[in-house]
């Protein structure tokens, strides 16, 4: 057997005396996360991770930076600064009533032709730019006017009605601006004012003039010309804000999308969520403690109850994936292709082929990723409840726990599939909410006979952005999800036996074919030492050798470039602990203490090979052999138990060395040598200890990085421009990274 063509070879030469090694693992200090090493007590102690921060180091690059600026338009080239579109915006804000029984004035207000979408991140900036100046006047006029609570009525009247007739009819024009104006004035407001002004406008004018004299509901009487506003709305006690996020819930949930109009406003209706619940990212989480988001507090205290419905819904679109529709072909179908543009879409987070898809993870990920006492039921538990269609209802988790009555039931193969084949930052946060909030689904994904279609996406995904310095949180949540899978030692065991052929995006080296177990660590290890070269972000190096050691035990029939890999991680991490160490030799600086949990880490994990597998894994031996000098200074007494196995490899197969004689070996010779000793090897030279096992605990606290990580990719992908500026909850991150 010899080494790869084009791989590093040791001379024979090199291979002489003997050292001693070990290690005992201590604290670390890796963010959002609790680890646990296990072993016998009477011999190394345990390794416990504790959490030192509240969450890992955040990126702020997910904030909207003065370099990201967008062209401000002519009002000759913002097709939304033009009439009519502006006139519509101007007289609801302007400084005169629009009666609220002057039905003519707001058919005239609103159009017959539906308002155009943006369709890429500088469209959304256009709208902003050219709307600014209404959001101003409506905060000056709206006390006098009532224009906004009027559009609002029309707005609940023409949701109601629908709802009535089981969204069997058709959403008009009227209907659709309706709705995309006042998501346009609402997201000023939400960020211009506090709660309690939220408040206060929204359910200002109760009941309008002229309401006695307004005529009955178009359910009665289906003749009446729209738009209108329906007594019962006006009657209604509860808060406006509360019968409108009902009224959503309800379209989310209910409403058909199958036609371009129908999907259309089903579009709109997400952005309108979004909007509402985006009054969050005005302000720091402490300060949302005491007062919760407005339109949140709602959704979460009194239409919690929709929660299931409206999770498995969203889960629906985004399986489905429906793919924006056609405009028709005629007189009518410029109006709709202006606002479904066939162009890719510069921002989309999966695919520009589903709106509807994009927005419902997003919408998932905001109502899931909240503080579980503010959801104690509803939303966020949805997400627990998710079973698949295809298994009996009756099957318990892993836990031993049955499905609740009326379980949420979707197919499981086609979400694994979907978020496999679309691996971005949304769908990489979907399926790690999954795995750790859901035990059926997380089963599901360890029992696939295919986890390359999995890991390949992944580990793709940290060699590219291993080096980046604009994807922390990414890196974050793959590295979750590789911890998540490495739990599970039949899924370790089922990676090695895998062959993938070479990768493209796997430069460093060539190699034909790897196992997708050594691909793993390949691609592992070179993360984690980039990392301490660059980052030095210690929740990326501590999840990462956690990783490994969780893998370790499994590990068999390493390849030459992943047992020199190895070598050359302990060699890098052990280099600079022993530099740190001769200025702070009592440890009392973090760096030191940081690198010495590392070295304890990586040795901790090559003693599990070898205790395990040392017969199936000679291209480790042989490195070892190769580069003993480098566990020589590491004999003290923290790390002397498992130093203690690793000498006894080496000085087994130095002493076999001797029967070349005054003859020189080679590399193969060497090699040889050690494949035939390990087949007598003495199970009794090293001592073996239990199964290294590294556990993901998500922190108590785990709201306060995923939910900013969350409100960060909404701020990036909903085709809805946000003054980050005006943003306290992402402002905030980057001032805690700087410090």
């Amino acid at each position: 057997m010899s080494t790869a063509q084009g791989e590093d070879e040791p001379r024979s030469a090199d291979i002489v005396d003997t050292t001693n090694v070990a290690v005992e693992a201590t604290d670390g200090h890796p963010a959002a996360l609790s680890i646990t090493s296990r072993r016998t007590e009477d011999e190394i102690s345990p390794l416990t991770l504790e959490t030192t921060r509240t969450r890992p180091r955040t990126s702020h690059t997910f904030v909207r930076r003065k370099s990201m600026t967008f062209k401000v338009k002519t009002f000759g080239e913002n097709k939304f600064a033009a009439l009519p579109i502006q006139s519509a915006f101007s007289k609801i804000a302007g400084m005169s009533n629009v009666s609220s029984n002057d039905t003519e004035s707001w058919l005239g207000l609103l159009g017959k032709e539906p308002m155009a979408q943006p369709t890429t991140e500088q469209e959304a900036f256009d709208l902003e730019m050219a709307t600014l100046g209404a959001g101003e006047n409506l905060v000056k006029n709206n006390a006098s006017t009532k224009n906004f609570n009027s559009i609002l009525l029309f707005l609940l009247s023409e949701l109601r009605a629908m709802r009535l007739s089981a969204y069997e009819g058709t959403w008009s024009a009227e209907t659709y601006n309706a709705l995309f104006m006042f998501r346009v004035l609402t997201k000023y407001l939400i960020e211009h004012l506090s709660p309690t002004g939220l408040h206060h406008i929204f359910e200002m004018d109760r009941i309008p003039k002229g309401a006695d004299s307004m005529p009955p509901s178009p359910i009665s009487d289906p003749t009446f010309k729209k738009p209108y506003i329906d007594m019962h709305v006006i009657v209604d006690r509860r808060q406006r804000a509360e019968v409108l996020l009902e009224e959503l819930f309800h379209v989310i949930i209910y409403a058909y999308t199958d036609s371009l109009t129908q999907y259309q406003f089903y579009v709109e209706v997400q952005n309108l969520l979004i909007v509402l619940f985006s009054s969050q990212m005005m302000y720091r989480l402490e300060e949302t403690k005491d007062q919760p988001p407005y339109f949140l507090n709602i959704a979460q205290t009194r239409l919690s109850h929709f929660g299931r419905a409206t999770i498995a819904r969203l889960f629906s679109n985004f399986i489905s994936q429906q793919p924006n529709p056609t405009p028709p072909s005629g007189v009518l179908s410029s109006a709709y292709s202006y606002i479904f543009s066939t162009k890719k879409i510069e921002t989309a987070p999966f695919t520009a082929a589903s709106l509807i898809a994009d927005k419902s993870v997003l919408l998932i990920l905001i109502l899931t990723n909240q503080d579980e006492k503010a959801s104690t039921i509803g939303f966020r538990n949805a997400l627990c409840e998710l079973c698949d269609m295809n298994v009996s209802t009756e099957a318990p988790d892993d836990d031993g726990i049955l499905p609740e009555e009326g379980s949420l039931n979707i197919s499981f193969a086609q979400l694994y599939d979907l978020l496999c084949e679309n691996l971005v930052e949304e769908s990489a946060l979907l399926l790690y909410s999954l795995m750790v909030k859901n035990n059926r689904f997380r089963s599901y994904v360890l029992s696939r006979t295919d986890p390359d279609s999995l890991m390949i996406p992944i580990l793709r995904l940290l060699y590219e952005y291993a080096d980046s310095k604009h994807r922390h949180c990414f890196v974050y949540i793959l590295l979750n999800i590789l911890l998540l899978c490495s739990q599970d030692g039949m899924y370790n065991e089922s990676i090695q036996k895998i062959t993938v052929p070479a990768q493209l995006w796997y430069s460093e080296r060539l190699i034909k074919t790897f196992s997708l177990g050594g691909l793993s660590m390949l691609v592992l290890m070179r993360c984690i030492q980039t990392n301490l070269g660059q980052q030095k972000d210690m929740y990326i190096h501590t999840v990462g050798i956690s990783i490994l050691s969780n893998m370790s035990s499994r590990i068999t029939n390493v390849q030459p470039a992943v047992a020199q890999r190895i070598i050359s991680l302990f060699d890098s991490v052990a280099k600079r602990y022993l530099k740190l160490i001769q200025a702070d030799p009592n440890h009392t600086e973090t760096d030191s203490t940081v690198y010495s949990d590392l070295v304890a880490l990586i040795l901790e994990m090559v003693n599990s090979i070898i205790s395990h597998n040392i017969q199936h894994n000679p291209q480790l031996v042989y490195a070892l052999l190769h580069r003993r000098k480098l566990f020589f200074e590491f004999r003290e007494e923290r790390f002397a138990p498992l130093v203690d196995n690793i000498d006894a490899v080496i000085t087994y197969f130095v002493t076999k060395l001797d029967d070349f004689g005054s003859r020189t070996p080679s590399a193969e010779d060497i090699l040889a040598m050690i494949e035939q000793g390990l087949k007598t090897w003495p199970a009794n030279k090293i001592k073996v200890y239990e199964e290294v096992r590294c556990e993901y605990e998500e922190a108590a606290e785990y709201s306060r990085f995923f939910l900013p990580y969350a409100w960060s990719l909404v701020f990036r992908h909903s085709l809805i421009y946000w003054d980050d500026e005006r943003s306290e909850l992402l402002q905030e991150m980057v001032k805690m990274e700087g410090s």
